[in-house]
């Protein structure tokens, strides 16, 4: 289970946990990992990219494999699915693909993605300035005023480079891997309604079976309880049915 950029091993709401849990009640061993910088894992998080993610993983299946492990299925949310299939361009064993809310990535991408982020962010800013809530926790300290200082007005987005070595990924996947593929994308994510098209768009061209389910209302990261379980049923589901060798 691969986390996103900020996140760690644990997912959004302790989401990885839940479905480890579940999946291990089904006989399923599930490895969640902390990538460089993250979590309980060291080294510096300002410089471990998307490419130092996807060497994270590979690294991670290798011992794996190296101790008996088969059948990988890849799982990731959000910046967590670029590490997933740029892993997956390189190894040919994967057997299936799980991606909760993808985003942009290589030539999937928008050129105006970035300014629509920070619009989507500072949105959600706006709507937490509505809670009580929100200001308890300004006034008592708990807020991390400079990360959302960050958030805004430095996004996170790819260069030109990152960009050519992501579009390098998806052209590669096709060769090492053959399906199947879940997409699992929340109805009110504001990247939902771009990413839901061009992603099956690729899969199609490139020939790889996939299925895709939308959780209506849920927003990006899948929070509140439904959303999570619906989430959680649907991966499970489809790991059953199409996961296991």
């Amino acid at each position: 289970m691969l986390h996103g950029w900020s996140g760690n091993r644990l997912g959004p709401h302790r989401m990885f946990v839940h479905l480890a849990r579940q999946l291990a009640e089904d006989g399923w061993p599930c490895a969640r990992i902390d990538f460089a910088g993250r979590g309980d894992s060291d080294g510096p998080t300002a410089g471990a990219g998307i490419p130092y993610m996807v060497q994270d993983t590979l690294d991670t299946v290798h011992h794996l494999e190296a101790n008996g492990w088969t059948a990988t299925v890849l799982l990731g949310i959000c910046s967590g699915c670029k590490v997933a299939l740029g892993a997956a361009s390189r190894l040919p064993g994967t057997r299936g693909l799980i991606l909760w809310s993808p985003e942009r990535m290589g030539f999937l991408a928008e050129t105006s993605s970035a300014s629509r982020r920070t619009r989507n962010i500072l949105h959600t800013y706006l709507r937490k300035a509505l809670r009580p809530s929100t200001w308890i926790k300004l006034f008592s300290g708990r807020v991390h005023m400079k990360s959302v200082s960050r958030a805004l007005w430095s996004p996170e987005q790819a260069s030109k480079d990152e960009r050519s070595r992501e579009s390098k990924w998806l052209q590669d996947i096709p060769r090492t891997f053959s399906g199947p593929a879940l997409l699992i994308f929340g109805s009110q994510d504001p990247d939902t309604p771009f990413a839901s098209t061009a992603y099956p768009a690729w899969l199609k061209q490139a020939g790889i079976p996939f299925h895709m389910h939308t959780v209506l209302g849920a927003n990006h990261s899948f929070y509140g309880l439904d959303w999570e379980q619906e989430v959680r049923q649907i991966t499970h589901t489809w790991l059953n049915t199409h996961g296991k060798p």
